[in-house]
């Protein structure tokens, strides 16, 4: 049963590894700055952040990452320690 819950969480922790790597390639999706900002806003700041819609994206697009590399690794026997030095 332990070999379970350690498989589980294995998969769980690469997946959360995998959606924050994502989530930073897509924070700059979209952004659109401010033609003149405010003196003390930020001229970098974006008008909208739209983080509903890119946590969902990178939800998505994790998701089939984590697919292929569940595959890879649990149904085709690929690891990474069978990679040559």
């Amino acid at each position: 049963m332990k070999e379970i819950f350690a498989a589980i969480g294995t998969q769980v922790f690469i997946f959360g590894l995998i959606w924050w790597l994502v989530l930073f390639t897509t924070l700059p999706l979209g952004v659109a700055h401010a033609p003149k900002p405010e003196p003390g806003h930020d001229p970098g700041a974006p008008l909208e952040h739209r983080m509903k819609r890119k946590a969902l994206l990178t939800t998505l697009i994790t998701f089939l990452l984590w697919v292929i590399y569940f595959l890879a690794t649990e149904i085709g026997g690929f690891s990474i320690l069978d990679l040559p030095l």
